[in-house]
């Protein structure tokens, strides 16, 4: 890439892939560029690739494949974290203070919520949505949160953290991993426990399948590992 990236997205079938930074990129499935424009700190596309969305400091804007832009707008604060849903209608943005946004594919922002608590404040570490937006799972340095389409909590996990630093969800969102300076947790749609996994070294990075039957965390002891759903 010609230019400095600090993100990456991919299509599902890894016919596109996307970068951001100093410049949007989005190339092929085999590497050859498709176009560079706009620039923006945070990218994630549709399952397809047909929608894209950015953020460059506090502007939110959408992208077609071709690179053209469909709406801007300017958020509340200044964002973290970016997720798109695999059908590219629900675009959640998680700020530096703590804040989750909910907006629609028309750049409407339909809800807000807030994951810090009186005097203790939160930092969201990452954000995962399922394939339609119907459950998004934030983990923060105040816990474990779970959101439903409209913004409203499904449940929350509060100081279940274990200083967290990542997490993802299944395509159907029944299933949700959780990692940590600990190790691994494996929860259900309704906040509850599946397993856990305790590491000797943190955990840098996790991911599943769209069916949740795999689930891959990568650590600082410089070891991948692939558990299944049991």
């Amino acid at each position: 890439a010609p230019w400095d990236n600090n993100a990456i997205s991919h299509s599902a079938d890894g016919s596109y892939s996307l970068t951001g930074g100093e410049r949007v990129c989005l190339y092929s499935g085999d590497g050859t560029p498709l176009w560079q424009e706009w620039t923006a700190e945070l990218v994630a596309c549709s399952a397809d690739g047909s929608r894209i969305a950015c953020v460059d400091g506090q502007s939110l804007f959408l992208l077609t494949r071709e690179g053209t832009a469909i709406w801007r707008e300017e958020m509340p604060s200044i964002s973290a974290h970016l997720t798109l849903s695999g059908d590219g209608k629900q675009i959640i943005v998680g700020d530096r203070f703590g804040k989750v946004y909910f907006y629609d594919m028309d750049g409407n922002l339909n809800a807000t919520a807030d994951t810090n608590h009186r005097n203790a404040r939160s930092e969201i570490r990452a954000i995962a949505t399922s394939d339609l937006g119907e459950y998004t799972a934030v983990i923060s340095s105040r816990g474990l949160f779970c959101y439903k389409s409209d913004g409203r909590k499904a449940w929350a996990h509060e100081e279940l953290t274990d200083r967290g630093t990542a997490i993802a969800i299944s395509g159907s969102g029944d299933e949700i991993v959780a990692a940590s300076d600990a190790g691994i947790r494996l929860l259900d749609a309704k906040g509850k426990e599946v397993w856990s996994k305790r590491f000797y070294r943190p955990v840098t990075a996790v991911a599943i399948s769209g069916d949740g039957t795999r689930v891959f965390a990568g650590s600082q002891d410089n070891v991948m590992r692939c558990f299944d759903r049991a």
